[in-house]
């Protein structure tokens, strides 16, 4: 994972020592050079970045609509360098050693060499770590003539990611390596039961033995569509299987679902292999004759070029991709428990019927509780940490879910997620309301992100929201925004001094203070929506960025006893913190932002002078008050 690390000027920063690498270290850098600039050469511009993700596991090259449209479709798993794209290399090479120029004995250890080579060309991840373990144990136990259980195999590459990462045990993408490998072992060793009962019960019958002989002597080409039809088969069912079992994991950590994966595996995964294997041999031999090289790159682009395509086809599908908060996690030790019990216990298999009964009581009671909400008599605030930007997240007695301002002054996508990490956390699935305080791009960028994740009923704005209009060669933030809305087809409602928004719980009152509906003239902060939410004698008041000349009117109206206040234009002394302060008397103050330049101190005192308690997004995380009949409680996510 990436952090953002800031400093007030270059001298803060020094250089402790210089790096240092091994020569073996070097010289896998160097062959990595090397790699990337064969794929680059030959596989062309359009899509050698896809190959070096593919081949190198280089996926910070790829745009993010590019991931994005892997990630909704389900076929992520093929941008990351794992046992897919081992197993892949090892093949290949055991055919082409196992042609006879060289001994058994020496085809094994040159697999094995070239195996580790990539493994550590390719970044030496988790995943990675575990196919080369699992392919070196089984080619141990080729030259040893020893048969190799797939639990003996899973176990000794566990340990060795642990011993390597101890930490790698709680993270999702080798949590879901071992899964699918596992199912995949099961999957296989199914399949060839199922295809020695068959044989057996054929064996016995001679009518099934006149219809093999019949099979056995058909045209070539009717042999190779039934074989192709039923290795499609196979590897569709192999599909489903891995996507069922793997759903729950998936929904848990990334809160997506993806059933056209199922569809669309089976139809991009030859064309990865494909791709893989001319990158391979581009690589290792396409640079010593440079037709075989561009024959060879022709051949890969092609193959990643018409797998971007069909992945691209793919996510307009609207039933393809479905958000979800994901289930708990009691319920995700129950069902992994309950799945292991019965792959490696035989004794505590039941009949078909009663484990598929089980199995949907399992699920029900995790769609029950995942569809249960507190519906307690709470109201709780949080204000989010995402940077220079706002979002408050106001979860309302009566399951209702409103938020004031969605945005960031940095990436959209990265605002995006995590607010709706936090909302997933929450068991929130539907927002009932989006407020918007104005037009400042930082305060509602990561709408759209949102309503592509969430059902949202309605979004409320000023009437100064979407005045300024664009010109007729390219559209403005705002307008973006709106016909964001429109397409997914979320009403628009102005809103302005002295209107109310419509809330289920009669103890809770949401007006707004500002703006007028003529508007008060100034920038877009001037006009930003003042909005003041009331439960129980609390008072929460969010004024986005306001200042003058709106920030006089709203002063020269009836002082407020203000109990929560989120800090107008993130704590700038442009906000006159010293009268709206003396104006609203907050017993505490959150300032949603970065951290502030030393003019900051002005805003501070400010507050302080008035008796309030000062919260800063930048030093607490993110900032949550439960209010109640009786108390205010307060927490951070970071102390």
């Amino acid at each position: 994972r990436y952090c953002d690390l800031y400093c007030r000027t270059p001298e803060c920063i020094s250089i402790l020592e210089p790096a240092t690498a091994s020569p073996l270290g070097r010289w896998l850098d160097l062959l990595r050079q090397r790699c990337e600039w064969r794929l680059k050469k030959y596989v062309g511009p359009e899509n050698s970045d896809l190959a070096l993700a593919v081949l190198l596991g280089e996926r910070e090259r790829l745009q993010e609509i590019t991931s994005d449209a892997f990630l909704k479709t389900g076929t992520v798993h093929l941008l990351v360098v794992s046992g897919l794209h081992v197993g892949i290399l090892a093949f290949v090479i055991w055919v082409v050693v196992s042609s006879g120029f060289i001994s058994r004995r020496w085809g094994i250890l040159l697999t094995a060499l070239l195996v580790v080579i990539y493994a550590a060309i390719a970044g030496g991840r988790p995943p990675v770590i575990r196919a080369t373990v699992l392919i070196l144990l089984g080619l141990i136990s080729l030259l040893f003539a020893r048969r190799a259980t797939i639990v003996n195999l899973l176990a000794v590459a566990a340990l060795v990611v642990l011993i390597y990462s101890p930490g790698e045990l709680f993270r999702s993408g080798t949590q879901l390596s071992f899964l699918c490998v596992a199912v995949l072992a099961g999957f296989g060793r199914l399949v060839e039961n199922q295809k020695a009962r068959r044989q057996k019960i054929q064996g016995q019958q001679a009518q099934h033995q006149l219809k093999r002989l019949i099979q056995e002597n058909a045209a070539w080409y009717r042999k190779m569509l039934r074989w192709i039809g039923y290795k499609a088969g196979q590897l569709t069912l192999a599909s489903f299987c891995v996507w069922v079992l793997a759903a729950p994991l998936v929904a848990y950590h990334f809160h997506i679902a993806t059933p056209l994966g199922i569809a669309i595996t089976p139809i991009i995964w030859p064309l990865v292999a494909g791709a893989l294997i001319a990158g391979f041999f581009i690589c290792a031999v396409g640079w010593l004759v440079p037709p075989l090289g561009n024959l060879l790159g022709g051949i890969c682009s092609w193959c990643l070029g018409t797998t971007e395509w069909i992945v691209q086809r793919a996510v307009e599908f609207d039933w393809g991709c479905l958000y979800c908060a994901g289930p708990p996690l009691w319920w995700l030790w129950g069902f992994y428990a309950g799945l292991a019990l019965f792959a490696l216990v035989p004794r505590f298999r039941i009949p078909w019927p009663w484990q598929i009964s089980l199995a949907a009581l399992w699920i029900a009671c995790g769609f029950v509780a995942g569809g249960l909400k507190n519906n307690d008599s709470r109201l709780t605030c949080t204000f989010l940490a995402i940077g220079h930007g706002t979002c408050v997240v106001l979860e309302l007695p009566g399951n209702q879910t409103i938020l004031y301002d969605a945005g960031s002054l940095g990436s959209p996508q990265s605002a995006s997620r995590t607010i709706a990490g936090y909302l997933w956390s929450r068991g929130i699935t539907h927002i009932d309301a989006i407020v918007l305080s104005h037009a400042d791009i930082d305060h509602y960028n990561a709408v759209p992100g949102l309503i592509d994740r969430f059902r949202v009923g309605r979004v409320y704005v000023s009437p100064q929201m979407f005045a300024n209009q664009a010109d007729s060669r390219q559209l403005t933030a705002p307008e973006f925004l709106r016909d964001s809305l429109e397409q997914a087809a979320v009403p628009i409602y102005e809103v302005w001094l002295g209107d109310k928004l419509s809330v289920a719980h009669t103890d809770v009152d949401i007006d707004l203070l500002h703006p007028p509906q003529m508007g008060v003239g100034g920038s877009d902060n001037a006009n930003s929506i003042l909005l003041r939410v009331q439960f129980d004698g609390r008072t929460i008041l969010l004024p986005g960025d306001l200042e003058s000349p709106g920030l006089e009117e709203v002063i020269a109206s009836s002082p407020q006893d203000v109990d929560i206040l989120l800090a107008p234009h993130h704590g700038s002394i442009f906000s006159d913190p010293l009268n709206f302060s003396a104006w609203c008397t907050p017993s505490w103050t959150v300032v949603s932002g970065r951290h502030n330049d030393q003019d900051f101190e002005l805003t501070e005192d400010s507050y302080q002078d008035v008796g309030s308690q000062i919260l800063h997004t930048a030093n607490c995380g993110a900032i949550q008050f439960v209010l109640t009949e009786k108390t205010v409680k307060q927490c951070r996510f970071r102390h």
